[in-house]
């Protein structure tokens, strides 16, 4: 979410740098991410809802409508059940198949974390919730017996470039967010000092 907003402060020169295909892919693969997580759980009320009346559709556009929501949902999940099941197949994890059941579940808590961001982005908006990866049994992490281990000298070293990045993103959304949050860029003072 943070990523599309940073990118967007300019538009025109997104498109001129990226291209129009480029452009494209990014507003699908970030934005449409982020919208298809908040709308999951619209879709599937609205699915559920259809089915527990069990009313046909009464008109071509409430008939167009089901079609597209139920149509959506089946070939996402498709979609969902093909890169997992493809995934599992390169790390031949096969065994591991039956978690494509899970995918509804899986969607719901992105959709609950979609939410969650929105929340934060809106309200606190310098908070870092960083995730542990390498974490399962079956990562390449634990696969070479790293996982769960405190980090080493390597890893703070990381995480200080890490805190540096994070510094200068929220020295720059300070710009972005306007002046009445923070110093002014042009003068260098803080205007509601």
């Amino acid at each position: 979410m943070q990523t599309w907003v940073v990118h967007m402060r300019a538009p025109r020169t997104l498109l001129r740098e990226m291209g129009a295909g480029g452009f494209l892919t990014f507003q699908l693969l970030t934005a449409g991410s982020v919208l298809s997580a908040l709308i999951y759980p619209l879709f599937i009320a609205d699915t559920l809802h259809r089915l527990y009346v069990g009313r046909p559709p009464s008109d071509l556009l409430t008939w167009l409508q089901s079609a597209m929501t139920m149509t959506t949902i089946v070939f996402g999940f498709g979609g969902s059940a093909v890169m997992w099941l493809w995934g599992l197949r390169r790390r031949h994890l096969n065994r591991h198949a039956w978690v494509i059941f899970l995918i509804p579940l899986h969607w719901l808590l992105l959709s609950l974390a979609g939410w969650r961001a929105v929340y934060q982005f809106l309200f606190d908006r310098y908070r870092w919730e960083k995730t542990r990866h390498g974490m399962a049994k079956t990562s390449r992490r634990a696969s070479a017996g790293h996982a769960g281990q405190s980090p080493s000298r390597s890893d703070d070293a990381s995480s200080r470039r890490i805190q540096d990045a994070r510094q200068n993103v929220h020295d720059r959304t300070l710009c972005m967010t306007g002046p009445w949050q923070g110093p002014d860029q042009s003068t260098g003072t803080d205007p509601s000092a």
